[in-house]
């Protein structure tokens, strides 16, 4: 990702990602900057896919599912 700013005259390189460019928009800006962004690519994961834990619970297991969205548990 590479953000220009000619007008501020600031370059960025790396990997912010959009919550970063977001964060740092009003101080390079001054409050006067705004951010388009579409998506532009996927790119293959090099080494094992990241995997996350859930942090709700399992709406494939309806039973079990039912009894925590009910809060009868």
């Amino acid at each position: 990702m590479r953000l220009e700013a000619p007008a501020a005259g600031v370059h960025l390189f790396g990997e912010p990602g959009l919550h970063g460019l977001q964060q740092l928009l009003p101080t390079l800006t001054r409050g006067e900057g705004v951010l388009e962004y579409a998506f532009d690519h996927y790119r293959p994961v090099r080494d094992e896919a990241p995997t996350r834990s859930r942090t709700d619970h399992n709406p494939l297991n309806r039973k079990e599912y039912l009894l925590h969205v009910v809060r009868r548990v």
